[in-house]
C-alpha cells in the first residue's frame, strides 16, 4: 500500500490490490541491526512481480524514507508462526499465462476463455518514479509516476508466433493474467486488461526454441492497468 496501491477486502472470497493516484499512502520502517534500531519515515517505493517457473513467487520492494536517528534498543523477538511455505511455480501449481481472457471483480477470481500459453512464467515491474523532496517546512517522499512494464517469455507453434508478431506490428491491445496456487486461501492471481505485446525476439531453453516479448502495461479508464488478487 505504500507503493501507491488500495487494498479492498472482501471476506471469505479475496482481497484486491490495485493502483491509486490520490491519498497516497506511506509506512514507516523498522529494522534491527546487532541492538540498534534504525527508522526510515514516510516510506514509499516501487516493486517488481516475479512468477517464473522452478521458483518461488518473489516480491521486491525498493523504498525511500526520511532519515531516524538510530536507537540502542535490543533485537525483537521474530514471530513467524505466520509464515508460510511457498508453492514453487510449476506445471502442476501455476496456470499457463493467458492471453485475451476475461476476470471479473466481484466474484471467486478465475481467468476465463482467451488463449493458454506454455511458458516460462511472467515478470512486471510497476515502475513506480519516487523523489525525495526537501522543502522549508516539510520534507516528503512522493510517488510522480507509475509506467507498469513487464515480460513473458512463450513456447509458440509457428501460426501462433506470426499472430502474435501481427499483434505486436498492429499495437493490439490484449488482457494478460496468470493465476499460481492449489491451496485455498493462499493463491495469488496477477491481471492486466490492457496490455501491447512489443520487441518480439527469439529464445531458447534446452533446445527449444521460444520466443519472448515485453509488455506495455496500459490503462483502460485510469488506475486500473494491474491487480493482484490474493487470499482466495
Amino acid at each position: 500500500m505504500a507503493c501507491g496501491f488500495a487494498e479492498t477486502l472482501t471476506a471469505t472470497v479475496r482481497a484486491d490490490y490495485t493502483p491509486i493516484s490520490t491519498a497516497l499512502d506511506s509506512a514507516t520502517i523498522y529494522w534491527y541491526d546487532d541492538g540498534v534500531l534504525h527508522m526510515a519515515r514516510g516510506c514509499r517505493g516501487t516493486l517488481t512481480l516475479a512468477m517464473k517457473v522452478g521458483e518461488r513467487p518473489v516480491m521486491s520492494f525498493k523504498y525511500t524514507g526520511l532519515y531516524s536517528t538510530p536507537t540502542a534498543v535490543a533485537n525483537a523477538a521474530a514471530t513467524l508462526t505466520a509464515f508460510k511455505t511457498p508453492q514453487v511455480v510449476t506445471d502442476a501449481n501455476t496456470q499457463d499465462v493467458t492471453l485475451g481472457g476475461t476476470h471479473a471483480s466481484a466474484t471467486a477470481p478465475l481467468i476465463a476463455a482467451g488463449t493458454f500459453y506454455p511458458s516460462q512464467g511472467l515478470e512486471l515491474d510497476i515502475g513506480n518514479s519516487v523523489s525525495f523532496n526537501a522543502l522549508l517546512g516539510g520534507e516528503t517522499v512522493d510517488l510522480t509516476q507509475r509506467s507498469v512494464t513487464g515480460k513473458v517469455t512463450l513456447d509458440l507453434t509457428a501460426a501462433q508466433e506470426v499472430a502474435l508478431i501481427a499483434s505486436v506490428e498492429a499495437g493490439t491491445l490484449q488482457s494478460v493474467g496468470i493465476s499460481h496456487g492449489t491451496v485455498a486461501n493462499r493463491k495469488t492471481l496477477l491481471w492486466m486488461p490492457s496490455v501491447q505485446l512489443i520487441n518480439p525476439a527469439k529464445a531458447e531453453a534446452n533446445g527449444k526454441r521460444l520466443v519472448s516479448f515485453d509488455l506495455r502495461v496500459l490503462p483502460l479508464v485510469g488506475n486500473d492497468e494491474f491487480r493482484l488478487v490474493t487470499s482466495f
